[in-house]
């Protein structure tokens, strides 16, 4: 999930993860990751971090008419495992 609020700067995003570690074929649920961050002053980008996690967090933007479509990239580190990838959606 993510959502915006545009008056305050505000954002969050909730992420659950499930992979099949490397060298494996089994999938694993490594659980649901929450973010909190921010938009920048003046632009359409944002970044933010996920509770319980080390690493960069992370970062994206606001794209298409009125911001009504977004996109970030992830990368954190939570116990023993990595996660990196990539997200999108629009407005509903």
């Amino acid at each position: 999930t993510f959502s915006a609020n545009f008056g305050t700067g505000a954002i969050s995003t909730s992420l659950h993860l499930i992979a099949a570690p490397v060298g494996s074929s089994a999938a694993t649920d490594f659980g649901t990751f929450n973010g909190t961050g921010a938009i920048a002053a003046g632009s359409s980008a944002f970044s933010g971090t996920f509770a319980g996690t080390t690493g960069p967090g992370f970062a994206g933007s606001f794209f298409g008419p009125q911001g009504a479509e977004m996109g970030y990239v992830y990368n954190f580190v939570s116990g023993s495992s990595e996660a990196f990838g990539g997200t999108a959606g629009k407005k509903q």
